[in-house]
């Protein structure tokens, strides 16, 4: 079993439910000097990390989740890995369980999801940050992360 930090729509338990039926939720984990950003294509635009900003003074929630191997090869290909999102592994610190806000876990190896900084900032579809908020409720996370997000990566105003 490994391992999987999920910040985006992977933290609504029944999409998560449905692409990988074995995952269990472990617990949560903050990253921190780590903001979150809509990066986009010709599909949309989706939620990363962006670890560009070793300054930043924010903190990411993140679902932790133990997968199989099926699941991780199920998370692979909704990702698009390698072509789309990267895979990366990580140390994680601490992990708390969501109910008893007791640490469970301490110094473990994680798998995350990432998109490139090649990828343009954009504004995703209503449909998708719903999503992503229903998965912060189920973890009873803050949304100013995402907001904060969504004003990172929209389009700056044009001045004349």
């Amino acid at each position: 079993m490994k391992y999987y930090l999920a910040y985006g729509p992977n933290l609504n338990l029944v999409q998560m439910r449905q692409r990988c039926p074995n995952a269990r939720v472990v617990g949560y984990t903050y990253l921190f000097g780590v903001r979150l950003v809509f990066r986009g294509s010709k599909n949309g635009c989706f939620l990363t990390t962006d670890f560009q900003q070793p300054w930043c003074p924010s903190m990411v929630g993140c679902g932790v989740y133990e997968i199989s191997d099926k699941d991780e090869q199920a998370l692979d290909v909704y990702a698009g890995v390698p072509y789309f999102y990267q895979k990366q592994t990580m140390q994680v610190q601490c992990v708390w369980d969501v109910t008893t806000r007791r640490e469970v876990l301490h110094n473990i190896e994680a798998i995350l999801y990432t998109l490139p900084a090649s990828h343009p900032l954009g504004v995703p579809s209503r449909r998708y940050l719903q999503e992503c908020k229903s998965g912060y409720d189920d973890f009873h996370f803050s949304f100013l992360p995402l907001r904060q997000a969504l004003i990172d990566s929209s389009p700056e105003p044009h001045t004349k």
